[in-house]
């Protein structure tokens, strides 16, 4: 399991690092993998894990200066797979859109989408290919996007009592 390089508490079913100085990587595409459920919308713990994830990841890559950082995170679940990108776009305002919704290919019926799949995944290396060459020619000194950018925050967790929970930390 590989934890994420900037917080330990985050475990990516696959994520996708450039390894800058011996034994330092920065983290650049997470990936989060899951079956299909029964409803339509996607999981929404895995839809903000990997939000969360790309946050802390665009913050390490503004706090190095790196020139125009961008992350990436996919998530596939069961057959469909969408493909996020994360800027930072003005004064705390992590813009993430989704750049591609595909179909995977389910049976033998479906190798007519296999182009599409294999074009959207060639795009997304080509991105980090340019991503990984700004990080290499990045310069020293401070980011003048590090004023835009905001604390980050752990998982939202369940709590079961939540009378209990507020008499215990009040």
């Amino acid at each position: 399991m590989k934890r994420l390089s900037v917080e330990s508490s985050y475990i990516p079913d696959v994520k996708l690092s450039y390894e800058y100085k011996k034994n330092q990587e920065l983290d650049l595409c997470v990936i989060e993998v899951k079956k299909k459920s029964i409803s339509n919308t996607p999981n929404k713990s895995d839809f903000t894990k990997i939000h969360l994830e790309m946050k802390l990841m665009i913050t390490k890559l503004i706090q190095m200066n790196v020139h125009d950082p961008v992350v990436y995170g996919v998530l596939v679940q069961g057959f469909d797979c969408q493909v996020s990108k994360m800027t930072l776009d003005g004064d705390g305002f992590y813009f993430t859109p989704v750049v591609h919704f595909i179909h995977l290919p389910r049976d033998v019926n479906d190798i007519m989408i296999v182009p599409r799949v294999t074009s959207c995944f060639i795009t997304l290396k080509n991105e980090l290919d340019r991503l990984v060459t700004r990080i290499q020619n990045k310069k020293k000194g401070k980011s003048p996007l590090l004023a835009w950018t905001r604390p980050s925050y752990k998982m939202p967790v369940l709590i079961k009592d939540p009378l209990k929970h507020l008499v215990e930390n009040n």
